[in-house]
């Protein structure tokens, strides 16, 4: 709750030009500095520019970026809406549209330089004619993104205000190299082209190379809330509907949604309803399959039940399977900020959770633990990105509480959602999903912390080309060496493993060495409070 050391008590000045800075945006550059992005009027009022801007996490502007910000493009006519997302690489990929409606984006390096392979102007996103408008980014976490925004290509010529009545949603996929991605349509993926508009996007990665997407929509004649996951290869997954999926049933006017991921394929969705005198702030937990989340119901969760406005939310993944929402709140005649967090679930009295997942080219092994010990029985079930859950067996956990099972139906290469379906006491409950990737053939690498960044129990995932000794290490910035596992026993394969075992790591920045056979291979990996 201080001001870091070397930032100014005032704030740090990431352009000092004579102009005004519209619409900025801001990522992290992996490294404790952050990357900011705006619409700058600089050279005049009429024809806006998009310009960032890199600020260490010491509290400086970047060694070889201008002191008032590095211009991203300056064609002619006006470059507007900026978006920007971190390329997992210590770079950045930032969208924009410009003055005749289309859409660009352009990938950065931690030095400022046009990344290799994409053009000085940027990558053309959506070169459809018609009216693209407001894009919104996320990393695909393979150096790409993934783009969402507003379109209107299909209002008539003349139309004054074309996103008024004839907005649509739509999808664009860019790989790392600046190309767009097999499968994609060239001009974008329509995610939802039901009657009548929808606008107000927000959208979020799904941590597994997709983006989860919520709007409001007016196809019932007045705003509802609908949302659409989209997996990276331009699918929609199984399971949910065309044109998206509605988030509430509540009859009102549902305005601004804002969603975020819950870690399990799943999304939490945040919304104000216009409901009698007030503007009423709600929640909705919608899990991987497009159903409603154990515990909430179909119209949604009311976040407070207090008199006055709760207006303009904004949420975040918790990184523990929750989120938390703010927003401004006038129940007390001014507008103050509030909060609160959403846990996944309704109560549930035996929680189990997954302890390892190693996965060899014909077989994955997994392992859970039921809290306290329990003796309870639990049916194994498994997905793939493109299927429902199917049940593959049974498992009884011994008196310790550990359920382990060894799936030998695996294709290599596949990548597979696992979870276990059980009772607690009348009622059935589900585990989180686990996912694992299936190699094609051994190899030995490195794939870091699981979630990243990670909060309390931190969770590898690394794979050994063989069983010879080898060791998994966590190293501080400062060198010391925090924890270390010998994991050649595990054999040959992918495996995930926890690292502390229920040892408390301070947050911070650490590496994660794996050492086998005369090669290592290193990870950077951020712990959080």
């Amino acid at each position: 709750g201080t001001i870091a050391p070397g930032w100014p008590a005032g704030g740090l000045l990431v352009c000092g030009a004579y102009s005004e800075g519209w619409f900025p945006r801001v990522c992290a550059d992996e490294a404790g500095g952050a990357f900011i992005t705006w619409q700058d009027y600089r050279l005049g009022n009429s024809n806006p520019d998009i310009y960032a801007q890199h600020v260490t996490g010491a509290g400086a502007i970047a060694s070889g970026w201008p002191v008032d910000g590095l211009l991203i493009n300056g064609a002619a006519g006006e470059q507007t809406f900026p978006d920007i997302a971190g390329d997992g690489a210590g770079g950045a990929i930032i969208v924009w549209r410009d003055g005749i409606g289309a859409l660009y984006a352009q990938r950065i390096t931690t030095a400022g330089a046009v990344a290799t392979g994409w053009p000085a102007s940027g990558v053309v996103v959506c070169p459809a004619p018609g009216w693209q408008d407001i894009p919104h980014v996320v990393p695909d976490g393979a150096g790409g993104a993934i783009v969402g925004w507003e379109d209107a290509r299909t209002a008539p010529p003349g139309t004054f205000d074309p996103s008024y009545d004839y907005s649509n949603i739509y999808a664009q996929h860019v790989t790392a190299s600046g190309t767009i991605s097999t499968g994609w349509p060239a001009d974008g993926l329509p995610v939802c082209l039901a009657l009548h508009t929808q606008h107000h996007l927000s959208i979020a990665a799904d941590g597994v190379g997709g983006v989860l997407m919520a709007w409001e929509d007016y196809r019932a004649g007045y705003a509802q809330c609908f949302t659409q996951p989209v997996n990276g290869d331009g699918t929609v997954p199984v399971g949910w509907p065309e044109n998206g999926l509605l988030v509430s049933t509540l009859v009102a006017y549902q305005l601004l949604p804002k969603i975020a991921p819950d870690g399990a394929g799943g999304a939490y969705v945040s919304y104000y309803c216009i409901v009698g005198d007030y503007d009423k702030l709600y929640a909705q937990h919608l899990t991987g399959a497009g159903l409603l989340a154990p515990g909430w119901i179909a119209s949604g969760t009311p976040l407070a039940s207090t008199n006055g406005e709760q207006i303009y939310p904004s949420i975040v993944g918790d990184g523990r399977g929750g989120a938390i929402v703010a927003w401004e709140d006038a129940r007390d005649i001014y507008y103050l900020i509030y909060a609160q967090r959403l846990v996944p679930d309704g109560p549930v009295a035996v929680a189990l959770s997954l302890v390892s997942a190693e996965a060899e080219p014909n077989e994955v092994r997994l392992k859970w633990h039921a809290a306290d010990g329990a003796r309870i029985t639990a049916r194994v079930e498994r997905r793939t990105g493109s299927t429902t859950f199917d049940a593959l067996g049974t498992i009884v956990a011994d008196g310790t509480g550990a359920l382990e099972y060894v799936d030998k139906t695996v294709t290599p290469g596949a990548r597979y959602a696992y979870r276990l379906r059980y009772r607690d006491g009348a009622t059935e409950a589900l585990s989180a999903e686990a996912w694992v990737d299936v190699p094609r053939t051994m190899e030995f690498a490195l794939e870091g912390l699981r979630p990243n960044p990670a909060v309390g129990t931190l969770t590898a995932a690394f794979s050994l080309a063989g069983d010879s000794p080898a060791t998994l290490e966590l190293i501080d910035i400062s060198g010391r060496r925090i924890h270390s596992r010998e994991v050649g026993s595990l054999g040959a394969g992918r495996h995930v493993v926890r690292l502390n075992d229920g040892a408390l790591i301070a947050p911070g920045i650490y590496w994660m060495r794996l050492t086998q056979s005369g090669q290592s291979l290193l990870a950077r990996g951020v712990v959080v409070k």
